[in-house]
């Protein structure tokens, strides 16, 4: 059985961070978990596209139930998601009960979800393309609650800003919990989902029992089932055995300010979260401060954590929510791939390069003055010898036949030759134009 679930989002790191952007965080957050669960992952060329984009297409098997769930990002404007979506429905034979689409809606406040079987668009432009695209209104979406603004005209400029930071937690929340109805709608279907998770309320978990047993382990994708406060660690397989630890990497950003001032504390805390979670620091590296592509939390610049783990895949989950939920970590990235350990080694190996290579230019510079006061006690040494004492009147006792007087000229300067100028300053290189105009979004990007 195939399905396909579509997040809706504009391209580009400008929008990454948008409240319109929120059906592709649930195409994320899915992608992440089922990678967590050990579930098979294939990329894949959207039709019609290359196979480096712009939109993004993968793939997960169950093998309890060799189901696959297909994942989409159309790599277009919101206002040309249908032809991604057509072309891949096509390309996989399915019909439209076998897709859902996860997007931001306007009418539904921050920490609510909602599932339906069809509808119009209510204006949404994404879901409005993929209408007229298919001819049909008649397929499963998902809504995640972004609220409207207090006047009508500033919806454009609402939905393509980031959310306010007292708001954050709650989105991260709804979108967890939007993972969660996505998992159930592929194992349950619909009905299943829309009764779970259309009484859903942030800090009321829903029920928790899947509709068939057997389905546990790919329906649940949190490692918490969404209970505040429960300890991942608890978690374990049906047979009551832990979960064997697998190597991850983790990539924590902070405010490149407080890193300055609070480096120490910043990475015990990292620390703290990880030893919480069961999971073992094997390696970690701090990266320069960059500027960020976008205001993160009122931070422009940003300082990047690298670290290298290992836990119970069922704990990951729990790593990320304490992360998010902790002021000072700006965002958060965990992941396992195959080649992680090898790509560990090779960055210890870097690190232990750059230490020999520092500590060598630090002897050469630290032995650099020894050598410059031995030139200078030469020079020193020279200056000091006598010099051949010659007069105007006598010549030397080995003179040559031509007699050497007073009054003989001095070689004159001539205009043939050379003068020796002083270095000539370097041309005034020409301003770079810091403020260069960005490219404005295509409308198709505020619809």
């Amino acid at each position: 059985m195939k399905s396909l679930l579509v997040g809706l989002g504009n391209p580009g790191d400008q929008y990454a961070n948008t409240r319109h952007n929120v059906g592709f965080w649930v195409i994320d957050q899915l992608d992440a978990c089922l990678r967590d669960r050990g579930l098979v992952r294939e990329g894949h060329a959207v039709p019609g596209e290359s196979p480096a984009g712009p939109s993004s297409l993968v793939s997960f098997v169950d093998p309890a139930d060799s189901s696959t769930l297909f994942l989409l990002k159309p790599g277009h404007f919101m206002n040309r998601s249908g032809g991604p979506t057509v072309a891949v429905l096509n390309a996989l034979g399915l019909d439209c009960d076998s897709l859902l689409v996860a997007f931001d809606d306007l009418d539904l406040p921050v920490g609510r979800l909602r599932l339906r079987g069809k509808g119009s668009s209510a204006g949404h432009r994404g879901v409005q393309d993929i209408i007229d695209q298919l001819g049909r209104a008649e397929f499963a979406r998902l809504k995640v609650g972004i609220d409207r603004p207090a006047a009508s005209d500033q919806v454009v400029d609402w939905v393509l800003e980031p959310f306010a930071t007292d708001a954050r937690s709650l989105v991260d929340l709804s979108v967890e919990a939007a993972t969660r109805a996505s998992l159930e709608w592929w194992k349950s279907g619909l009905e299943a989902a829309m009764n779970r998770f259309n009484r859903w309320r942030p800090g009321q978990d829903e029920e928790t029992t899947p509709s068939r047993p057997q389905e546990r382990g790919a329906d649940h994708c949190s490692s918490v089932e969404g209970r505040p406060g429960a300890r991942s660690q608890d978690r374990t397989t049906p047979e009551g055995v832990r979960m064997t630890e697998r190597l991850y990497e983790g990539m924590f950003l902070f405010d490149a300010n407080e890193s300055a001032r609070r480096w120490t504390e910043l990475e015990t805390r990292v620390e703290s979260i990880l030893s919480k979670n069961d999971a073992k620091l094997k390696y970690t590296e701090r990266w320069p401060d960059q500027r960020l592509a976008y205001e993160i939390k009122g931070a422009r610049k940003g300082t990047y954590y690298l670290t290298y783990f290992t836990a119970p895949p069922g704990n990951v989950q729990q790593i990320r929510r304490d992360s998010e939920l902790t002021e000072d970590i700006l965002r958060v990235l965990v992941l396992h791939e195959e080649g992680l350990d090898q790509e560990m080694e090779q960055r210890r190996q870097m690190a232990v390069t750059r230490k020999e290579d520092e500590a060598r230019r630090a002897a050469e510079r630290a032995a650099a003055p020894v050598a410059e006061e031995s030139a200078d006690a030469t020079a020193a040494a020279s200056d000091d010898a006598p010099a051949a004492e010659t007069t105007g009147d006598a010549p030397a006792a080995d003179a040559p036949a031509a007699e050497v007087t007073a009054d003989a000229p001095a070689a004159e300067a001539t205009d043939d030759a050379p003068a020796v100028a002083a270095d000539a300053p370097a041309e005034n290189a020409a301003p770079a134009d810091a403020d260069a105009d960005a490219p404005k979004a295509e409308e198709g990007a505020r619809e």
